[in-house]
């Protein structure tokens, strides 16, 4: 693994905002000129930038629930990347393994709880 390490590009997706920007399309591009991409995706299921905060203000939400347990690693996996569907703690390493040792585009698909709220701070000044 520490071989793939070493010229692997990794990139950390938080929520299932993924959604918005066709990140497949990108992999299918990727798989196509051989670039070894590995994504990690927190998959909540929601649109938790803009749930959360809607409950918090209004008491409900609107529009902010996703599928849950979207399988974004098939739709990867399908247009030639490597897919990997995590959901126990225990399972992440060696997924990420695997990954890293695909030789091709892959996604890490990390099912995550979609009531966890996402640590927030702004500094409006």
């Amino acid at each position: 693994m520490q071989a793939a390490l070493e010229s692997a590009i990794a990139e950390l997706v938080l929520g299932s905002e993924i959604d918005l920007g066709r990140p497949e399309l990108v992999r299918a591009w990727l798989a196509r000129h051989g670039v070894g991409v590995v994504g990690v995706m927190g998959n909540n299921g929601i649109w938790a930038l803009e749930k959360h905060p809607m409950e918090f203000l209004y008491g409900y939400s609107v529009a902010a629930e996703l599928r849950p347990g979207t399988r974004y690693d098939e739709v990867v996996a399908a247009l030639g990347g490597h897919g990997e569907l995590v959901e126990r703690p225990a399972d992440l390493r060696p997924a990420l393994e695997r990954a890293f040792s695909a030789g091709r585009p892959a996604l890490v698909n990390v099912l995550t709880d979609p009531d966890v709220v996402y640590p927030r701070t702004s500094n409006l000044a």
